[in-house]
């Protein structure tokens, strides 16, 4: 297995190259090769990490929300320290995960036996092994322990990915701009909005942008190669020409835009898309040229980069 050589945080904010509401139909492919795949899957990949701090309701806690996919489901795990601001206080933290399939927990996870008093006390609270977290709630319980007490916090969401890229559910985990172009080869631009299947928890992917074909030389067609890698170490390639263009306007003057789709397989669990726009000769050996890989052509799910 390749290892990851580098792992950069993104930022939260995601900015989008190009939002078109263009529907895909009639997409011509091109003569099918394998370029190289940008983006190597692993089985335990790591999605996000929330640092949570807590100083409220007698309560101090510092830790860390990971956020994980273990090869078969996103799973969450909080872990730190607490412990109470007073020595007559126990601390419950209480943790309620939501999942893929629209659900909740009926009992929140916690970290019972309650820690009472100032000592720092570790905490490790995760979500079960076999359900899709897409978001979660913490909050605080302090109780008394020489008189009766109980003071309760409000609960704060967090979400799996972060806003706005993420919304916290199955239609959107992460949106990530994506681009390829080059040298003879058409310019894309779109995004690349990750999400989940809601009855198998599936992670999932779909591509959306368009391609600008005016670097692509005369004789030769343009399109894109993109290529889905999976938990499973497998991948999968879509070849297009784009869609039907569609005339538009700007400072350059007037050219077309073809529209690009393409979707992950709902069936397995995907970890990053590839984009690569490149152009063939219409004769002879029909030569492929593609653009250069790069960091833009990569989007992973997650807050992560991996290269």
């Amino acid at each position: 297995m390749a290892r990851i050589a580098a792992i950069i945080r993104k930022g939260a904010a995601v900015s989008v190259l190009l939002a078109l509401g263009l529907a895909v139909t009639g997409a011509s492919a091109l003569a099918a090769t394998d370029p190289p795949v940008d983006g190597t899957p692993v089985p335990t990949y790591h999605v996000d990490d929330d640092p949570i701090a807590i100083n409220t309701n007698f309560t101090v806690f510092s830790g860390t929300m990971a956020i994980i996919h273990d090869g078969s489901h996103v799973r969450a795990n909080l872990s730190g320290t607490v412990q109470a601001t007073q020595s007559d206080r126990c601390i419950r933290i209480a943790v309620t995960f939501f999942y893929a399939d629209g659900t909740q927990d009926n009992t929140p996870h916690d970290n019972a036996p309650y820690p009472c008093g100032t000592s720092s006390t570790a905490v490790n609270i995760s979500s079960p092994m076999d359900r899709d977290v897409v978001k979660y709630t913490y909050s605080t319980r302090a109780t008394g322990t020489t008189s009766y007490f109980v003071s309760y916090s409000s609960a704060v969401e967090g979400l799996v990915g972060d806003a706005p890229a993420s919304q916290g559910t199955c239609t959107q985990l992460d949106l990530d701009a994506v681009a390829s172009n080059g040298s003879g080869v058409p310019t894309f631009k779109g995004q690349a909005q990750y999400g989940c299947n809601t009855t198998t928890g599936s992670t999932t992917v779909r591509l959306d942008g368009a391609l600008d074909k005016r670097p692509v030389p005369a004789g030769s067609t343009g399109g894109v190669d993109v290529t889905f890698t999976y938990a499973d170490g497998s991948t999968s390639v879509v070849r297009t020409a784009g869609a039907t263009p569609k005339l538009v306007s700007d400072a350059s003057g007037s050219y077309y835009l073809y529209a690009v789709g393409a979707s992950s397989d709902p069936a397995r669990d995907v970890r990053s898309v590839n984009v690569r726009s490149l152009s063939q000769q219409n004769s002879g050996f029909r030569i492929t040229t593609f653009a250069p890989q790069s960091t833009a052509n990569t989007s992973w799910f997650g807050t992560y980069s991996h290269s």
